[in-house]
């Protein structure tokens, strides 16, 4: 079978011949259809790509040598906010906590936020005492990366020694009340080819780890 013939195959159940490949601004003039943006409420800020990990599998190759968000122009997203109060702040890298200017730029961008999400590796929270203050002051929600609850397959991705470290800083934010005074969501990367399990049975799972291997308050909480 020739390449002609392949392009006429069925693929998903759709036959796509060669003049079936359009510019995308005809293929929407011939459907009738408009694309129209609609109101924005999530600003999402990445703070650069350094980052005190080297993942594997990380889509950034953020690293220890990444670039970072200068303040001037953290300076002129607080002013967007300004102009648009009651924006969802999502805040990422790298690990945004190595942005030397992030404290400020959370309490500057605070006031005109609805909310804050803050998403971290964990490891680079480790000893960060003043930004874990900061986080409980102002209310930030904190989006962990966990990948797993087995060692071999997070230190496979995340280097040797991450999953060790990543439970103590987890333990050091429970003690200062994340997870049920102050919210603390878990984000589950998948380690192999396959899609992660339901939310309710990851719940679980996760659960009865943290428990066993953790702390035993745990249990008192829903």
């Amino acid at each position: 079978m020739g390449d002609a013939e392949r392009i006429e195959e069925a693929c998903c159940g759709i036959q796509f011949g060669k003049d079936e490949f359009k510019p995308f601004e005809e293929k929407l003039r011939i459907l009738n259809k408009a694309l129209t943006k609609g109101k924005i409420e999530v600003l999402q800020v990445n703070l650069g790509y350094r980052c005190n990990e080297n993942c594997l599998h990380c889509h950034l190759n953020a690293g220890p040598d990444g670039t970072i968000m200068q303040e001037e122009v953290m300076e002129a997203i607080v002013e967007v906010a300004k102009r648009n109060p009651g924006l969802v702040v999502d805040i990422t890298g790298g690990a945004p906590e190595l942005n030397p200017f992030v404290s400020n730029f959370l309490e500057d961008i605070s006031p005109f936020s609805k909310e804050i999400f803050f998403r971290t590796n964990l490891t680079a929270l480790e000893k960060r005492w003043d930004l874990i203050g900061l986080f409980k002051t102002i209310g930030v929600k904190l989006i962990a990366s966990f990948p797993h609850i087995r060692e071999e397959k997070v230190d496979f991705f995340r280097g040797k020694g991450f999953f060790k470290r990543a439970l103590r800083v987890l333990k050091d934010l429970t003690a200062e009340g994340f997870g049920w005074k102050y919210p603390l969501y878990l984000m589950v990367n998948p380690t192999e080819l396959a899609l992660v399990k339901s939310k309710g049975s990851l719940k679980e799972t996760f659960r009865d780890f943290l428990i066993t291997y953790l702390w035993e308050d745990l249990k008192s909480i829903s």
